[in-house]
């Protein structure tokens, strides 16, 4: 993990509180920028110490245990995950409702809040080689079935967990994948482009997409749910620091999908660090000082 802290130098006059709040992140490029996101907006807009542990592997089934016991007091979370993975709930038909299911049940079960969507959504797809879908003329996920077991298929963790992962898709589709991986979403691009896998799942807010030799395939059966991304606080902080609140709703509805796809292209084709980016956007958008 990559933890670091953010001391906080004066928004409103001097010093810092002595709080500390303490920040979760995942291990994938958009997760990093969040991030460091969520850090500067509390770290520059007020009195609280920020500890940003980022590049946590096993994503959301180490994250809420810890948030849980207090480890961590808030972080970015997508709705769908929150859904199939924590709530186990089987499906998706209405995303509204979800949403206010969604904060009910984080309520009463684990005494959390969603505080609100940022505005991208970045639910999966799949994808594969532009020469693999030239040679077997693969446009849709049905296209894909028939040469299935030809390929290596490779996902992350949680996507063999989720109950929107690979076993709903397998159930849906039928796939017969010669082999399947299991990979750090991180390595997932470069492995398919050095032809260790042949497919793999991608987000859609995934800057490589632009890559000309990558192509997504169409989900033709309408399998994969959408995944919009937001803040879930502990209440016990949420109560204590009504100010934290407000500032880390500052950020809903402030990201679109192309931007976190640019800024996700900055850094992993164009080498910037995720901290770097994130304070960029914020001084754009006017929600830290430049």
């Amino acid at each position: 993990f990559n933890t670091r802290t953010l001391f906080h130098f004066g928004a409103g006059g001097g010093g810092d509180s002595g709080t500390t709040v303490n920040i979760a992140a995942k291990d994938f490029t958009e997760q990093y920028i969040i991030g460091e996101m969520l850090a500067a907006l509390v770290s520059e807009n007020t009195d609280l110490e920020v500890n940003l542990t980022s590049g946590i592997t096993g994503e959301t089934t180490i994250i809420m245990p810890a948030m849980e016991k207090g480890d961590f007091d808030f972080y970015a979370e997508y709705d769908s995950t929150a859904w199939l993975t924590v709530l186990k709930e089987s499906t998706i038909t209405d995303v509204e409702q979800m949403h206010i299911d969604l904060n009910e049940a984080y309520n009463d079960l684990y005494d959390m809040t969603w505080l609100g969507y940022y505005g991208f959504d970045n639910g999966y797809e799949i994808a594969v080689r532009t020469e693999t879908a030239k040679a077997y003329g693969l446009k849709t996920l049905s296209d894909l079935v028939a040469v299935s077991d030809k390929m290596i298929f490779g996902a992350g963790y949680e996507f063999y967990e989720r109950e929107d992962g690979y076993n709903g898709l397998q159930s849906m589709y039928h796939f017969n994948f010669k082999e399947k991986k299991e990979m750090n979403l991180s390595l997932k691009y470069d492995a398919l482009l050095d032809g260790q896998v042949d497919a793999i799942t991608v987000y859609k807010t995934d800057g490589r997409l632009n890559y000309p030799e990558i192509v997504v395939l169409e989900d033709d059966k309408g399998y994969f749910p959408p995944a919009m991304c937001g803040t879930i606080i502990r209440n016990e902080i949420a109560e204590a620091h009504p100010e934290l609140v407000e500032v880390l709703n500052k950020l809903n509805g402030a990201v679109s999908n192309e931007e976190m796809r640019e800024m996700n292209a900055a850094v992993d084709i164009n080498g910037e660090d995720p901290k770097d980016v994130a304070t960029a956007f914020l001084q754009r958008k006017g929600l830290i000082d430049k």
